[in-house]
């Protein structure tokens, strides 16, 4: 009997899906006939995406322990999915997607920059995973219990001690910390809790976009508008009620079905390739090794040739690291 079921079972699951997939079929279909162009641009973003896995000794061990780097591995798993949702009609989920990916691209270098403008400066060298890891979980109990909300540095800084040291205890059996010395464990201590202070690790997505200037990315105040209404558009399709509710007040199909809205495909889709301009300027950022320049620069030229469309900040990203590299 529980044979039959199961068979009866996977039979529907089979009937179910075969059904769903022709039906989203149907909006791929209408997607294509009606913006050919941007059909060919999503698809070119997976396309995209595989060239940013890192090549050479150097980039893997870099970017396995990096923020940026992590990303930039998941990139081509991402860019699948949310070229999969908005192909289908799927916009508010593409949406949410879209948030997580301009979201890890800006604390990916803030964080990134507060962790290494103390760990590099000591060691000469990059920090691992590992500290991020516990940075991170550092970072989340520094903003529940408020320390960010203190304007004094110093000040922060002995709240952000407080938590280092509870932590510290938590861990001391583990084998990294209980083989430590007293020097190194107050180093330890010291070190994350400076991390910890840093005032940027306080900030909303929308000050540190005011934040990116010369020094991380080269942007002019036009396109920082742009990051901050992408966003906040972003943010309108994650929350609820927002954005949600006004489009089903418009459509109410949008709440049982997947279907061509020619206003939040448009939208979606100019809120794809600001993400992506960004993140490649992230990655220029955080590598400038001549090969990552390079495949950077044969995407951007093939957006220009192919597709009639402009990465900016990444075009002035590359503009700024040449001239750097002239002097």
């Amino acid at each position: 009997m529980k044979k039959q079921n199961k068979k009866v079972t996977n039979m529907f699951e089979r009937d179910y899906l075969r059904q769903y997939q022709n039906f989203l079929r149907e909006v791929r279909v209408e997607t294509f006939h009606s913006f050919p162009k941007e059909y060919k641009g999503i698809i070119e973003c997976v396309n995209d995406s595989i060239d940013f896995f890192p090549k050479g000794d150097q980039e893997w061990d870099q970017a396995i322990h990096s923020l940026s780097g992590i990303l930039r591995c998941y990139l081509w798993k991402l860019t699948n999915w949310i070229a999969y949702e908005i192909l289908n009609g799927k916009y508010f989920e593409a949406s949410r997607n879209l948030r997580f990916l301009l979201e890890g691209s800006i604390w990916s270098i803030f964080m990134e920059d507060a962790i290494e403008d103390v760990i590099f400066k000591r060691t000469g060298g990059l920090s691992e995973l590992g500290l991020k890891n516990e940075i991170i979980h550092l970072w989340k109990k520094a903003r529940k219990e408020n320390i960010y909300k203190e304007k004094n540095q110093g000040k922060r800084k002995h709240k952000a001690e407080k938590i280092v040291r509870d932590f510290f205890r938590e861990k001391s059996q583990t084998k990294s910390l209980r083989n430590m010395t007293a020097a190194e464990q107050t180093e330890y201590i010291q070190d994350y809790a400076l991390i910890l202070s840093n005032k940027r690790l306080g900030y909303s997505i929308r000050r540190l976009i005011d934040e990116l200037k010369e020094g991380f990315l080269p942007i002019n105040p036009q396109y920082r508008k742009r990051l901050k209404d992408t966003w906040a558009n972003l943010c309108e399709s994650a929350h609820f009620p927002g954005f949600f509710f006004e489009e089903i007040s418009k459509d109410v199909d949008f709440i049982f079905v997947e279907k061509l809205s020619k206003h939040l495909f448009t939208q979606c889709f100019r809120n794809y390739l600001t993400t992506l301009d960004l993140f490649y300027s992230v990655v220029l950022w955080r590598w400038e090794f001549p090969q990552t320049v390079h495949r950077i620069k044969r995407i951007v030229k093939f957006w220009q040739r192919n597709l009639k469309v402009s990465f900016e900040l990444t075009q002035t990203t590359l503009r700024f690291l040449d001239k750097k590299n002239k002097h």
